[in-house]
């Protein structure tokens, strides 16, 4: 029965680090440090999401979405919102 409950305790221990070790760090996906906007701009909101950031933000009475890669910092795209 010691023997059987060890090799089960051993088995665990195992399956715990390895899930431990192989899980990727939080924010591994985003290697940009920061993003830049126009001088004057007011950031409206900031989001992440599978690999890219998006900003949005007010620029002179005009509201722009910024989407970035996550690891390089390139602006992928930029798009005015405008009203209907």
């Amino acid at each position: 029965m010691l023997v059987l409950l060890l090799g089960f305790m051993a088995v665990a221990g195992v399956v715990v680090y390895r899930l431990w070790t192989m899980s990727p760090e939080p924010g591994a996906a985003y290697g940009l440090e920061s993003v830049s906007i126009p001088a004057g701009a007011e950031v409206v909101s900031a989001a992440v999401q599978e690999g890219f950031v998006v900003v949005t933000y007010r620029l002179d009475g005009a509201t722009l979405v910024r989407l970035y890669d996550g690891s390089s910092g390139e602006v992928v795209r930029e798009i005015a919102v405008v009203a209907d």
